[in-house]
């Protein structure tokens, strides 16, 4: 069989089918199957190449190409067709090889391509997230059922977004992050706002700035805080703004937001409202807000005219942030009950100059009172109670902020003393509950604080001393508590002028006299609780029966004898307890024929509680 090959004289191609006695991978036994077939002058290997068809490994039945440099024609004759299987077999694989083997060139192809177009698809992904490209029109991660307002293109908005992006000089925002959900819903769905140029100062201008930072900080605060999934009351009212229902809507009329008009701008008009700033914000738990943020938004110090910040109740953690020292016109801060682990910051004192109430009780705070604490004499309400590792020196401040009109330290690690030399003549409450390092004794000058309605101790254990007679001055006090505290001596006869008593409780201390009849003339008196004092003796004065607004009286584990008058008896009490007489167990303890449920079987007259019948 002749086989024809192609190309010219001195540059021939032929193929051979590769035999299957041929052994793997020897080129001498394939060089010499070709040699067999060529002409004479075709000797050296070298000037034979041969390419095989898969991947390099010649095998049984496998087509190669052989290529002839010499200047010969190349027949393939009687011999190698010999070794040719089958002339078909042989047809089609010479068909095969005679083409070129496109397959790694193809699969080459196909890889680069694969790789050109990822490269592509990253690159539009960075580009689409970094302008806001992929962001949607109705807010990204706002409510998508909140639609966007009508009549903005795509790319009217995109424009708007890369505008606010240069007005807050914002870098690179993660869309998922609060300041992104904001930065999206302003963008792609809220009405815009005219972005002044950075140039101008006019009274307009300067309430434009104003307005897309407070409608900014708000909304960050909003998402910062869950509201799509937490705000659940807000969210379902139509009529309290925010991002579900705020479109279009302006941010003074959001629920829980005051505003007032700013100063110098009453006639400037802003879509038919007046030139309004935010003031205050409430989002306390009875607002039906739930706020769980990992932290207190730093946008929030953007809002310049704020003068009243009401988040408590809640679940905030995080500490307050340095941004809110911008606000310098805060007067009102409460953050009660939250989870809030902070110090109070040392730049309190210079950035809030009237800041009158502080109210963050309830939370992790700790450090020390700062030392800028002492120039704020604008303080009037201060409660640091159960801040249980918050330090310094609380009659510091009282020495400094004479003018204090409320000041709560239970459950803190402050220490200090009632002052003597500082007469707290706007004092209204002071109340310290177990504050250990709390010491001292109850100064005789605390009559002068003649504004004093409530003076509060319990679980004193440093303080000494005994209850001054000049408490008898304080004619506005209307509650009296001394508890669990060392505190001993008698009785003040000078208590009975207090007409507008009506708690006193003076428990668990180590008093040593007789019940004053004068306490009959507290007619204002709802509660006297006088149990565990074991100093007191003799008997409960008849007269007490004319305190008609008492609801509870408490004298249990006492020394005190004799009979409940029937005078008591009659008093429209919800509660009576006392220790009763017992035969051969407590001969020297009260008699009530009023009351019930006397329980025996203790000593020293501790036993009770006898509960009267209520009417």
């Amino acid at each position: 069989m002749k086989v024809k090959t192609e190309g010219s004289r001195n540059n021939a191609t032929g193929v051979a089918m590769i035999p299957k006695d041929l052994p793997d991978n020897d080129d001498e036994s394939l060089f010499e199957l070709v040699k067999e077939t060529s002409p004479p002058a075709f000797t050296d290997s070298s000037k034979l190449e041969y390419s095989k068809k898969g991947d390099f490994t010649h095998y049984p039945g496998t087509a190669v190409a052989v290529h002839y440099n010499d200047d010969h024609d190349v027949d393939f004759q009687s011999k190698m067709a010999q070794k040719i299987k089958d002339e078909e077999e042989f047809k089609k694989y010479h068909s095969s090889v005679m083409k070129p083997d496109t397959s790694i060139q193809k699969r080459d192809f196909f890889f680069a391509w694969l790789c050109l177009f990822c490269l592509i698809f990253v690159g539009i992904l960075v580009y689409g997230f970094a302008s806001g490209l992929f962001l949607p029109s109705n807010g990204g991660n706002s409510d998508p059922s909140i639609p966007a307002e009508p009549g903005i293109s795509h790319a009217e908005r995109q424009a708007y977004m890369d505008e606010l992006l240069d007005f807050f000089q914002l870098p690179f925002l993660q869309p998922s992050s609060p300041q992104g959900q904001a930065m999206q819903w302003l963008s792609f769905q809220d009405a815009p706002l005219d972005v002044p140029d950075a140039s101008q100062d006019t009274a307009t201008a300067i309430y434009q700035r104003i307005r897309l930072q407070q409608r900014f900080a708000l909304a960050v605060w909003y998402f910062d805080q869950g509201g799509p999934k937490l705000w659940s009351t807000i969210n379902r009212d139509t009529a309290a703004g925010w991002m579900t229902h705020g479109i279009g809507v302006h941010e003074c009329d959001w629920h829980g937001i005051d505003c007032e008009v700013l100063p110098g701008m009453e006639l400037l008009s802003d879509r038919e409202s007046a030139a309004r700033v935010v003031v205050g914000i409430r989002l306390d738990a009875t607002m039906g807000v739930g706020l769980t943020g990992t932290s207190l938004s730093s946008e929030l110090g953007m809002l310049t005219n704020l003068r009243r910040l009401n988040f408590s109740n809640q679940r905030l953690e995080g500490s307050i942030p340095d941004e809110w020292k911008a606000m310098t016109n805060l007067e009102v801060l409460a953050l009660s009950k939250n989870n809030i682990r902070s110090t109070i910051p040392e730049w309190i004192g210079k950035s809030w100059p009237q800041l009158h109430t502080l109210v963050i009780d309830g939370n992790l705070v700790e450090g020390t009172l700062p030392s800028s604490l002492l120039s704020m004499t604008k303080l009037r309400h201060m409660e640091l109670q159960t801040n249980q590792n918050l330090g310094g020196n609380f009659d510091e401040v009282m020495h400094a902020i004479p003018s204090l009109e409320y000041l709560d330290i239970s459950s803190t690690d402050l220490e200090g003393t009632l002052p003597s030399e500082v007469i707290m003549s706007e004092l209204r409450l002071f109340k310290a509950w177990n504050t250990k390092r709390l010491s001292g004794s109850i100064p005789n000058e605390i009559g002068l604080w003649k504004k004093l309605e409530s003076f509060s101790l319990d679980d004193i254990p440093e303080m000494t001393g005994s209850l001054v007679t000049e408490f008898g001055y304080l004619t506005n006090l209307k509650t009296l508590q001394i508890m669990r505290t060392p505190i001993t001596g008698s009785l003040p006869t000078e208590l009975g002028a207090l007409n507008m008593l009506r708690r006193m409780e003076l428990s668990f201390l180590e008093l040593e006299s007789t019940l004053p009849i004068e306490y009959a003339n507290l007619s204002a008196l709802e509660r006297m609780d006088l149990h565990i004092n074991y100093g007191l003796v003799g008997t409960i004065p008849t007269e007490y029966g004319d305190l008609a607004n008492l609801k509870h009286f408490d004298v249990r584990a006492t020394g005190l004898t004799g009979v409940v008058s029937t005078e008591i008896c009659e008093l429209k009490l919800d509660i009576l307890w006392v220790a009763c007489r017992e035969v051969n167990v407590n001969p020297k303890a009260l008699v009530c024929d009023c009351c019930e449920d006397c329980e025996a079987g203790a000593t020293n007259g501790t036993n009770g509680p006898v509960r009267r019948k209520r009417y």
